[in-house]
């Protein structure tokens, strides 16, 4: 029998239960994550035929060959089969509890912890945690979270941490009020939504104060900081303790991404590698208690995983470096894909539908890169480039991680940092002066409040740490856009499996071996990033008044913006039509001009726009943005405006705005306002043309209108 992979059980258990989790997924969920569960079942796969693959080379009869394999592999394949079900059983549990039915007609009492607060320019989204309704003198806890939608001034009225209290307009169930839950949904927990209105008779009645520990430490911690340090170092350092960057300014957030450095605001292993030998140092005194000093250390990473809330990057880091130290102190070598294998199992455990996380799905496959490739790199690096070692050993540690997380980048977040590599070489020593400064000098501040001057030590390279990833934001190429891979991904994840030293292959045909591999890689990279060419006029619906369209000219033109909120979604409709750049975005109707602004704010951080088209009574709200789009920012006009494969322009009836119109070769859309009289109406039917699509809100139109599809209640596909 040859030997052809290093056997990791708990690695390969670990993959045979998010297998499982995501054959229940499929079933059920119909998102982008798609394809990352579709992998995960055919990594898993992948790896059961390997086993069999071991036995091809046996001199042996098929049957001999599947007896040997059967009885020597008996216990791991009892292992995979297991965890595999496991993982099934776990993820339908899960899904099952979001089945709670609510009465839609019942005015509940809503009793609830706030988890966060996102606030935009015209309503603010609550997320309740601890929940509690009551009604007709009843009441029962509810499991999960609900998002509630609050309109008022919310700002200073509501604090994360604090109970709140009021009877919500609407409150209902997730499961009930929607198909298929999206994945942030399914990820966050997030079983109910409810409106409320701040300052009406359903405002909020009940606000206390009182706080859970988590809270009241980072209240406590901010404060320290924001006394001591600039207010964005202050809000910086908070977040690199706690992986909580709600307080980032969104340039600070922008510069971090295009930089490739925002990994170090995400609490993960760099972290829990700081805490330990802080800890570690701070037991010297403690001769042969290794059981203690074991003891305190796990203490002290669950009380920080409780701080920062058990995301997934800072449990995984937890346990695997309490499984290196648990290995050392009874004298055995750790292995860290197995202590990888076993901190997933664990998370999956305690919630399954971690495999539709970016972050739990990063922390892993960085780790496995890093794994696979670091040693090797270095040595390279050294060896050929004549590097000194921790020069190469940044180097490689930064492109091993980013070959590991390359496909969920782009799944997720549509993006790469070009450079990342020197970034990370000069940032992360300095973060990690800065963290270890950070972290010793908020142990002496909260057992002795007056020495809070200490942390201005901590407060000088975090400063650093703050400015030098700006320097990126304008430069070439700083952040390139990149399309998801779909199934490309499989075969991506086994060529790096092939090219590591996880697979045993002849050293005479390892290097022709993995110069093939790296060319199939390389061209995956290029043909999953080739834009789709559009060669005919197209209209897909994005979201209620909002739709996509293509011409022949393969132009792309965003047409109608919803509000900030809804672009998060709409957003990935358009990616996953392959179009990373919007000719242009046109704002035809706007009743809150700077919340359509912030959308398309979000939109440029996503995709390039070439232009953007605004009604004229609105174009106040979008002065600012003039330069930020390549051919500025312009208003739609009766003279029209042109495009390659369409004609944009504002028809008038008499001194009466009648329509907007976007005319294409094979249709045109029309935008109808309200309050169009019955004779505006009648000239409007004389000189639509027969393939006009219609939009409008007042349901009187359509007697007059009854030959032409109306939008926004025609379900639309493509055309």
């Amino acid at each position: 029998m040859i030997r052809i992979f290093a056997r990791r059980p708990l690695l390969f258990a670990a993959l045979s239960m998010c297998a499982g989790a995501g054959l229940v997924l499929t079933g059920y969920y119909d998102d982008n994550s798609l394809a990352f569960i579709l992998i995960m079942l055919m990594l898993c796969l992948t790896t059961m035929l390997a086993f069999v693959a071991e036995f091809l080379g046996a001199k042996a009869g098929l049957s001999k060959r599947f007896t040997n394999f059967m009885s020597k592999n008996k216990f791991l394949w009892l292992l995979l089969l297991t965890t595999y079900v496991i993982g099934g059983l776990l993820c339908d549990a899960k899904l099952r509890s979001f089945e709670d039915v609510l009465d839609t007609d019942t005015q509940y009492y809503v009793v609830g912890t706030v988890a966060s607060i996102d606030e935009y320019s015209t309503v603010s989204y609550v997320m309740l945690q601890n929940l509690t309704i009551k009604f007709d003198e009843t009441e029962r806890k509810l499991s999960g979270k609900a998002r509630l939608q609050m309109r008022g001034e919310v700002a200073g009225e509501i604090q994360k941490g604090q109970t709140i209290g009021f009877t919500a307009n609407k409150f209902v169930s997730k499961f009930q009020s929607v198909e298929k839950l999206n994945s942030y949904e399914l990820v966050k927990n997030i079983h109910y939504t409810g409106t409320a209105t701040i300052g009406s008779g359903n405002s909020i009645e009940y606000i206390s104060s009182k706080k859970s520990a988590a809270d009241a430490v980072h209240n406590e911690v901010l404060e320290h900081l924001v006394d001591q340090m600039p207010q964005e170092i202050a809000y910086l350092s908070y977040s690199v303790l706690f992986g909580d960057s709600d307080y980032l300014s969104e340039m600070t957030n922008t510069s971090f991404k295009i930089s490739g450095v925002m990994h170090i605001v995400a609490v993960s292993g760099m972290n829990v590698v700081f805490i330990i030998s802080i800890i570690l140092m701070c037991l010297r005194f403690i001769k042969r208690q290794k059981l203690l000093k074991f003891c305190i250390i796990t203490a002290v990473l669950v009380f920080y995983c409780y701080l920062c809330d058990y995301t997934p990057s800072v449990v995984r880091a937890t346990i695997m470096g309490l499984v290196v130290l648990s290995a050392k102190n009874i004298g055995r070598q750790c292995d860290i894909l197995s202590s990888l294998g076993f901190s997933c199992i664990l998370i999956m455990f305690i919630w399954p539908m971690s495999i539709l996380d970016a972050g739990f799905l990063m922390s892993f496959a960085c780790v496995v890169g890093i794994v696979f490739f670091c040693d090797p790199l270095t040595n390279f690096f050294k060896k050929y480039c004549k590097l000194p070692k921790w020069l190469a050993t940044g180097m490689a540690m930064t492109i091993s991680s980013q070959i590991g997380i390359y496909p969920i980048m782009a799944e997720y977040f549509n993006c790469f940092s070009i450079y990342s590599i020197l970034a990370n070489i000069v940032v992360v020593p300095v973060f990690s002066l800065a963290y270890i400064l950070l972290f010793a000098s908020l142990l002496i501040v909260l057992i002795f409040p007056f020495m809070a001057f200490t942390l201005k030590f901590a407060a000088v390279p975090m400063a650093f740490v703050y400015w030098f990833p700006s320097l990126f934001v304008g430069l070439p190429l700083a952040s390139v856009y990149v399309f998801e891979m779909g199934w490309l991904t499989v075969l991506y994840y086994i060529a790096m499996v092939l090219i590591s030293s996880f697979i045993f292959i002849h050293p005479d045909y390892r290097l022709g071996v993995s110069v093939f591999l790296t060319t199939c890689i390389i061209a995956v990279l290029v043909l999953s990033n080739v834009p789709k060419t559009y060669k005919e006029d197209t209209i897909t619906e994005l979201i209620d008044g909002c739709y996509i369209i293509t011409t022949n000219c393969n132009e792309k033109i965003l047409f109608g913006v919803a509000g900030r909120n809804s672009a998060e979604n709409y957003v990935e409709t358009i990616q996953r039509k392959r179009i990373n750049t919007l000719n242009a975005v046109i704002v035809y109707d706007s009743t809150d001009p700077y919340d359509s602004r912030s959308a398309i704010e979000f939109l440029q951080s996503k995709l390039t726009i070439k232009q953007i088209v605004v009604d004229e009574s609105v174009e106040y709200a979008y002065k600012s943005m003039e330069n930020k789009p390549q051919n500025g920012v312009a208003t739609i006009s009766s003279q029209g405006i042109s495009y390659y494969g369409a004609t944009l322009s504002k028809l008038y009836h008499g001194n009466n705005y009648l329509m907007t119109v976007l005319d294409l070769d094979d249709f045109s859309i029309v935008v109808l306002p309200d309050n169009l009289t019955e004779l505006d109406l009648l000239y409007a039917r004389n000189i639509l043309t027969a393939n006009a699509y219609l939009y409008y809100d007042d349901d009187s139109y359509s007697k007059i209108l009854t030959s032409y599809k109306r939008l926004n209640t025609t379900p639309i596909e493509e055309w």
